[in-house]
């Protein structure tokens, strides 16, 4: 006993002398500089106690690694800065995107590039002048879409059933943007349990019931409480939510609400949460209102926290687009007196000068030298005058999607003739290349009768493959193969 106290003791005695050592040598070596750290230490901890909220989403954006401008909280944000954000957000959670084949004369910035690129920006969805103070209806939309190609790209799964995690994500995106102001002490977020009774994780499916709970729980917290009429009244389920959200959030086609009803996350009409979102927007007056830099940095930070912790699955994307360093572009619109039929001598035209023939002849000489009563080309026309004009071609009736993108995998372009379900006639195009995101597939088409700048910056438009594939086996399942001059 007496030998255990003994060791006892000495071991204290050990402990106490490293501890003494450990002190003194830490108060030997603090120099001048360490002290001084040591009070910008301690100052750094009292400005943090200070900070503001939009000062710790700043700290927290950064850290992510967003380059921010440098705007004060109440500073209004123009449509590019916006963009701008975006870009550095998406790339933040996943890679640089690459714009390497997008024209190069394309005369917009580069985030309005990339934004294209991966689904977010369409000017002619939403006609925005961007160096204009940007509006609350303009920046939700973007970011909803942002959202998609988050989803999309990113965060891919095999499942594509809308959970309660994916609407939750969308709710306090919309909510932070739209109920930020500069002395809240915090951004206004929710938990699913916040907005769900009972038990809810995050990757459950989310049915129509469900998602009304949410959405009525979000905005009533927010703005108020939603008012009962009778004329919207479901007639298939009593919930008080269904009730609300009835002809509010969401408009059932069948009449009744359908409360289990699940779909897709990237179904619009089935989330529902553009129509939160626009009418969050609508209860607390902001329709006209412009984005202040807080709001937008709210947003985003909100929406970067969403993805802590969700595993990534980024998706294998691959584009293949033959171009030409000069305009080969032909309208058929400028062809003169039959110019509404004239898609055939145009994708001639279109073939030639891809081909990089020398003087090549206008589409309109082509139909004075064929008239063909005005009506519109064959193939076996288009073939022989091809072979008139010394161009070089092959065809092929083998109307197949791996055949196809092989040929433009090597370089070619391809003439097709196809019926065109919207105008009831049938036309021409030619494919440039194609846009693989997994196993969807878009061809990259040139059409004559297009004249709008497309997601790489040439007159161009990208069409569903296999839709592409039965157009062509519906009218002349047959197609030019068009390869560069060697």
């Amino acid at each position: 006993m007496e030998n255990k106290m003994a060791v006892c003791l000495k071991r204290l005695l050990m402990y106490l002398c490293i501890a003494v050592f450990v002190l003194c040598t830490t108060s030997c070596s603090f120099s001048k500089e360490n002290k001084q750290s040591a009070v910008d230490q301690q100052e750094v901890v009292t400005d943090v106690s200070n900070q503001t909220v939009f000062d710790r989403e700043i700290i927290y954006l950064t850290e992510k690694g967003l380059q921010l401008p440098d705007l004060s909280p109440a500073n209004i944000v123009n449509g590019e800065t916006f963009l701008t954000l975006l870009v550095e957000a998406y790339e933040s959670l996943g890679h640089e995107i690459d714009i390497s084949k997008v024209n190069p004369d394309y005369e917009v910035s580069d985030a309005v590039k990339k934004m294209t690129l991966i689904g977010t920006y369409d000017s002619y969805v939403m006609d925005v002048d961007l160096s204009s103070d940007l509006e609350y209806g303009s920046g939700a939309y973007w970011l909803l879409k942002l959202q998609d190609a988050i989803q999309k790209r990113l965060y891919s799964r095999s499942d594509a059933a809308a959970t309660t995690g994916d609407l939750i994500r969308r709710i306090n995106v919309s909510t932070a943007l739209h109920t930020w102001t500069q002395d809240a002490a915090k951004v206004r977020t929710y938990a699913i349990g916040d907005l769900l009774e009972g038990e809810a994780v995050p990757n459950q499916h989310l049915t129509r019931l469900m998602a009304a709970e949410m959405m009525v729980s979000a905005y009533e917290d927010t703005i108020g409480e939603i008012k009962l009429s009778q004329t919207f009244k479901p007639t298939d389920t009593e919930d008080i939510n269904a009730w609300k959200s009835n002809q509010f959030f969401f408009w059932p086609e069948s009449g009744m609400f359908e409360p289990e009803k699940t779909g897709n996350w990237d179904d619009w009409s089935f989330m529902s949460a553009i129509v939160y979102d626009s009418q969050l927007r609508l209860g607390g007056k902001l329709e006209e209102s412009k984005v202040p830099y807080g709001s937008a940095v709210a947003a985003l930070a909100t929406l970067l926290k969403a993805y802590e912790g969700i595993e990534q699955k980024i998706i294998e994307e691959k584009i293949v687009l033959n171009e030409r360093p000069y305009d080969w572009h032909v309208n058929q619109q400028d062809s003169g007196e039959y110019s509404d039929v004239n898609c055939m001598p145009s994708c001639v035209v279109m073939a030639m000068k891809y081909q990089g023939l020398s003087d090549p002849p206008s589409a309109e000489k082509l139909r004075e030298d064929n008239p063909l009563d005005g009506l519109g080309w064959n193939d076996v026309l288009a073939e022989k005058v091809m072979q008139q004009y010394g161009l070089k071609f092959t065809d092929s009736f083998e109307v197949n999607l791996d055949k196809m993108l092989d040929l433009l995998d090597k370089g070619n372009i391809l003439y097709v003739m196809y019926w065109d379900s919207n105008s009831q006639v049938g036309h021409s195009v030619i494919i440039k290349g194609y846009w693989k995101l997994v196993s969807n597939v878009n061809f990259i088409v040139s059409d004559p009768n297009n004249d709008m700048t497309g997601p790489f910056g040439y007159i161009e438009y990208v069409k569903d493959a296999q839709t592409m594939l039965a157009d062509i086996e519906s009218h002349v399942p047959r197609y030019f193969i068009i390869p560069k001059k060697e």
